[in-house]
């Protein structure tokens, strides 16, 4: 007579993150979300002063904020579905290397006064 083994009816799940690990990634995005919602708010309550330091009309300057929350709208979970493929240390490395890219400009020129 042969013994069969003790198997289990249903799927058992072989990963399952640490639960200290799972708060700590929590913490991360609720981090990362207020992150988000500060600057777009706090934009917002800066809008005279925004739209008088670059001598635009307060509409102009809406616009301007709304169009940096259109891009974050887009861009965190296209961003998110092509990373979630690659490595962190190279995802890391390229985005710094956009930043850099991006803020260039602005750093490079030359100021006569603060």
């Amino acid at each position: 007579m042969t013994v069969s083994l003790d198997r289990p009816t249903r799927p058992v799940f072989v990963v399952a993150p640490d639960p200290a690990v799972r708060w700590l990634a929590v913490l991360a995005l609720a981090l990362g979300g207020f992150g988000i919602g500060t600057t777009e708010f706090v934009a917002m309550g800066l809008l005279p002063d925004i739209a008088s330091s670059f001598g635009i009309t307060e509409p102009t300057a809406g616009h301007v904020i709304s169009a940096y929350a259109l891009g974050v709208v887009i861009g965190a979970p296209l961003i998110a579905a092509l990373a979630a493929r690659v490595r962190a240390r190279r995802c890391f490395w390229c985005s710094w290397r956009c930043s850099r890219w991006a803020t260039w400009p602005a750093c490079s020129r030359r100021r006569t006064t603060l």
